[in-house]
């Protein structure tokens, strides 16, 4: 029997982080239209934290899909908008930090 050995992380994880953008956002907006005490509620939470979890195991960062604010300093802007890139598949360099200067 031939034995293969398999990679233990994504190389690309960047569309996969898309996806689960997605599906966080339309987890969060499906709990503000039910009982906040009910099992869907806390169904809809579980798989949110499962999502932020697998996120922290792709790319190394528990605050992956948090949102940083209007206050957000230079370096988060450049950290957003690296993260957009590699969710779309393009390059970092060539996208500006989103709300302000480089």
């Amino acid at each position: 029997m031939v034995t293969r050995k398999r990679p233990d992380r994504i190389d690309n994880p960047g569309p996969l982080l898309a996806i689960m953008r997605t599906c966080r956002q339309a987890m969060i907006s499906a709990s503000t239209a039910v009982k906040p005490t009910g099992t869907t509620y806390q169904g809809l939470g579980a798989a949110v934290s499962a999502i932020d979890a697998l996120a922290a195991l792709l790319t190394g960062r528990q605050d992956y899909f948090w949102a940083v604010g209007g206050g957000a300093t230079g370096a988060q802007r450049r950290q957003m908008a690296a993260d957009e890139a590699m969710e779309s598949g393009r390059d970092p360099n060539e996208i500006r930090p989103i709300g302000g200067q480089p």
